[in-house]
């Protein structure tokens, strides 16, 4: 072998070892690539497992909110400053005559606002009785009257009175309609309450056999 071709034969030599080293650092990098891609497989599976688990937490929190308003214990959240009024007096289905003595207790009335004693004869016909209803120490008093004031009138008919909750604008409604209606002898009755809301009902029948006087 001449010198030539020992020459040609290291060339041959070092480009091979030269190719050996570079897939040796192809397949290290490769490997290198492959640890950093399960590392961030890893990663990525933490990571769903944290979100998943945030999102399990906040469902839980959500639900307890959710809980906390909605539950009897959590609702008064919401409805402790709702006002409560109760008619004690009369009973539902109680006989009476013309002019019916009311009573009761109340909660939580908003200064804005004030009750009022309205029947209600067909839907969308309301008559306010003169008011608002006296309220102290946590009672009202009150007077309706039912049907006619000539004895004997509407004996045996069965009246439903509210008690309303209203503004003082509406209440200024109901007395402008009362003094109207006391002026022209017309009860036509009101077709809306102005935004009253009805917080207690009771049912009475008129028998004005047991009262003096109707």
């Amino acid at each position: 072998m001449n010198v030539s071709e020992i020459v040609a034969l290291g060339g041959v030599a070092c480009s091979l070892l030269a190719a050996v080293r570079l897939l040796a650092l192809w397949r290290k990098q490769g490997e290198k690539l492959d640890l950093e891609i399960s590392k961030l497989r890893m990663e990525n599976q933490q990571l769903s497992i944290e979100v998943g688990n945030n999102h399990s937490q906040l469902a839980e929190i959500i639900r307890d909110e959710s809980n906390d308003i909605l539950s009897p214990e959590g609702s008064t959240s919401l409805e402790r400053d709702e006002p409560i009024i109760t008619i004690e007096n009369p009973k539902n289905g109680e006989l009476v005559g013309h002019a019916v003595p009311m009573e009761g207790t109340v909660d939580r009335v908003p200064n804005d606002k004030e009750i009022w004693i309205v029947k209600q004869i067909a839907p969308y016909d309301f008559h306010p009785d003169r008011g608002p209803v006296f309220v102290k120490s946590g009672r009202w008093w009150g007077t309706a009257y039912v049907g006619n004031n000539t004895p004997n009138a509407d004996t045996g008919m069965r009246f439903t009175i509210h008690l309303v909750l209203a503004t003082f604008d509406a209440g200024k409604k109901y007395n402008a309609y009362i003094n109207n209606a006391y002026r022209t002898g017309r009860w036509c009755g009101m077709d809306s309450l102005f935004g009253g809301e009805i917080l207690a009902t009771v049912q009475v029948v008129r028998d004005d056999a047991n009262f003096i006087g109707g």
